[in-house]
Formats: C-alpha cells, structure tokens, sequence
C-alpha cells in the first residue's frame, strides 16, 4: 500500500527484506522539485509511509545533491 501511494505522489520504488526489517528504495524521488527548496517535505512523505506500515518512520534523507528518500523505521531502513 505504501508503495502504491508514493507511485500515485508520481514516486518509482521496489521493496527488498534486509536485515531486521525492509528497504523501499526509491528511484524516483516524488517531490524532488518540492525538496530542493523544502527539505522538511521529506517529513510528509515519512509520515505517510508510517499511517500506512504503522511503525514510527523517521526521516533520514540526504538534502544534498540529486533527491533521494531514505526513512527508517523501528525495524530496519526503508529507502524510498
């Protein structure tokens, strides 16, 4: 469900188990154009992500250089 909210947000992700939890890995950020001026637009989308997987996600993006989502939840990190 989670992934299909960010490919409707116009997001690209895949999903991979790793070690004590899951990766989404993005790669095509949903709101590249809004986070280059916004950084705490990533907080948005982290907070969708935890209504819909129901674990706390913290935002652990990289704000420089070319977008890309990295969340972590209480189980292992999510890339988006």
């Amino acid at each position: 469900m989670a992934l299909s909210l960010l490919e409707r947000m116009g997001g690209r992700e895949d999903v991979r188990r790793v070690s004590g939890g899951s990766e989404i890995i993005g790669f095509v950020c949903p709101l590249s154009e809004l986070v280059r001026d916004y950084p705490g637009a990533c907080k948005v989308v982290a907070g969708f992500v935890e209504e819909i997987v129901g674990v706390p996600v913290e935002d652990r993006c990289p704000h420089e250089g070319e977008p890309i989502c990295l969340l972590e939840t209480s189980s292992g990190a999510c890339r988006l």
